[in-house]
């Protein structure tokens, strides 16, 4: 191995030790100026009325609210309605006759998931995957709770100028539970009564096949705000035992004019964004799961709140999404798509809207072949069910397609070791005239037909293959659970045997099998090769360097490069000698 292969993996190893901060800037986030709206608040109000702060007191706030009435009231007389027509409440009265102090809960489930509905706003508090277990046991619960323990409102309309919100009304329905085989739909139908008679329903329609929600908000006899808010808080639970790398992953996204939008929360206090246009989808991931909202009606905007619910990097992520909508009418009459669930590429791009951009495939140079990987894994698995020997056929086609480029790589290894007594024999002929080296050395070359930079190229050319089996193996579903043989449980996960109770620095806190036969292989390989006394530390070193650097790297990623080490030693012994090598070994011995 020349000093210039042993380089390119000492590259290769520190672009991986970088990996996983590279993926924090994957997506940059938008350098659109902020439009000034907070959270579930208008552009109109924010100009007319003064925002309330934290620090108001509540008779102020009533004053302000009672103020506000009193001036839609005038405005009413002045063109011709009447009070009786109009819904306004006083600063003293609710939307709703008896407020109702306990919520009823209601259940849905599918072969898919289990999802539960309150009350209390018609909202969404559980949602539980039956396909996909969380880590730390138990079914994937998707709703993020509130450090209280309550669920956070979602699926909600908000009206800032009439300070009304429908996560604040008690909705009734006919149905509690509904249970829906594969290929049914159902739905549950909510509905709030209000003091002038006038009702607003959410319909949530369902369908066993599918992790889609769709939604219908309709209201009758009620004199809403041409402009309203659909909010949905919280965030996408954490799943993974590994905390700190799936809150790496957990951002909210919008598609705005074909852009990304995106905003993540902050290590300390919250983060706000709110971007003005179309808005196609909004939504919130972690690394693995997605909730995803798609309005059919008109949107103008969309404000972005994130925050921590505690302090310290493992403290989960909370997001707040409200998307503006367009009402022209009194009444709203508008749907909704909710796609609630795992990150299938497939299933993301079915809307048609870009969903599937907030996955995360890599820099551009690398997008192609994280693509490609995946695509060949998921081809392979249709007649191979275990994703351990799809990995080893993998290995097996890559070394068969790339055995043309390595056998020329490992001829012109093999020639640079017997050249190595010549080298040497014009480095102390030449000594103090490097130009003169550099001539007889380049000679030389040319003599016995020598690529110097031939052992460094196939490596290279696998660095986006590697880097693309990475970001694979871990932040796909498909191999998120996926067990292989033996101790391998999942191949997203480092095979570890041994759990230590302590973490050592570089290493980590468990000790993992494949890497240490992947450090084994790579020193028998390397010493296959090496023939300069000078490169003996070397030996050592990069077998040390890639144990420390493999042992929390997921078990599939390790499998396929211990594999790949095997086969290009058995390649590095069927590679033949030269014509003329015999003479240079010959003249080495001599």
């Amino acid at each position: 191995m020349d000093k210039k292969t042993i380089m390119a993996f000492v590259i290769i190893g520190a672009i991986i030790i970088l990996m996983p901060y590279y993926y924090k800037m994957t997506t940059p986030e938008s350098a659109r100026k902020p439009a000034g709206i907070t959270s579930l608040q208008t552009a109109a109000d924010s100009v007319e009325t003064p925002a309330e702060s934290i620090e108001t007191t509540r008779e102020e706030s009533e004053r302000i609210k009672l103020q506000k009435q009193i001036e839609e009231l005038k405005a009413q007389l002045a063109s011709g309605t009447t009070v009786e027509d109009s819904v306004i409440p006083s600063a003293e009265t609710s939307w709703q006759e008896n407020e109702v102090k306990n919520y009823q809960t209601f259940q849905v489930e599918t072969p898919l998931y289990i999802a539960k509905f309150r009350s209390l706003g018609a909202t969404l508090i559980s949602f539980k995957l039956k396909e996909f277990d969380d880590r730390r046991g138990g079914m994937t619960e998707m709703m993020l709770s509130r450090r209280d323990g309550d669920a956070y409102p979602n699926a909600f309309m908000k009206f800032h100028r009439m300070d009304f919100s429908t996560a604040d009304l008690y909705f009734t329905s006919s149905m509690e539970n509904l249970n829906l085989d594969a290929g049914e739909d159902g739905e549950f139908v909510f509905i709030a009564t209000l003091k002038n008679g006038g009702k607003i329903k959410s319909i949530y329609n369902f369908n066993g096949d599918d992790y889609v929600i769709n939604l219908h908000h309709l209201s009758e006899n009620v004199n809403l705000d041409d402009e309203y808010y659909f909010g949905w808080e919280g965030g996408v639970n954490v799943t993974e035992p590994d905390t700190l790398q799936d809150l790496s992953y957990s951002k909210s996204y919008a598609m705005m004019g074909g852009e990304l939008e995106t905003l993540d929360a902050p290590g300390k206090g919250e983060k706000k964004l709110s971007p003005t246009g179309k808005v196609a989808f909004a939504a919130v991931r972690s690394k693995y799961f997605e909730i995803g909202i798609i309005p059919e009606g008109n949107t103008s905007g969309i404000d972005f709140v994130g925050r921590r619910l505690g302090s310290g990097k493992t403290s989960p992520k909370e997001f707040q999404l409200a998307i503006k909508m367009n009402n022209p009418g009194r009444n709203i009459d508008q749907r909704y798509k909710l796609f609630i669930g795992p990150m299938n590429s497939k299933r993301l791009a079915k809307f048609g809207v870009g969903l599937e951009a907030t996955m995360n495939w890599g820099m551009s140079i690398i997008k192609p072949f994280s693509k490609l990987v995946l695509w060949t894994f998921k081809l392979l698995h249709k007649v191979i069910p275990n994703y351990g020997w799809v990995i080893i056929v993998f290995s097996i086609l890559i070394k068969v397609i790339l055995w043309p480029l390595t056998h020329k790589s490992y001829v012109s290894m093999r020639k640079m070791s017997t050249l190595q007594p010549m080298m040497k024999e014009i480095k102390e002929k030449y000594k103090g005239d490097p130009q003169k080296i550099q001539k007889a050395t380049a000679a030389l070359y040319k003599e016995h037909k020598v690529n110097p930079l031939g052992g460094c190229l196939p490596t290279m050319l696998q660095m986006p293959l590697l880097f693309g089996l990475f970001i694979v193996f871990r932040s796909t579903i498909e191999l998120r659970g996926a067990p292989f043989m033996l101790w391998i449980k999942d191949l997203s996960l480092p095979d570890t045997i041994i759990n230590l109770g302590f973490t050592i620095p570089m290493y980590g806190n468990q000790i993992s099998v494949l890497p240490l036969l992947m450090g084994a292989s790579t020193y028998y390989q390397s010493k296959m090769t090496m023939t300069d006394p000078n490169q003996k530390m070397m030996l050592y070193f990069m077998p040390v360097f890639l144990v420390l650097m493999f042992n929390s790297f997921p078990s599939g990623l390790t499998l396929y490069y211990t594999l790949f080490n095997v086969l290009s030693v058995v390649q590095q012994k069927m590679v033949p000698m030269g014509k003329n090598e015999p003479v240079l070994v010959a003249a080495k011995k001599k």
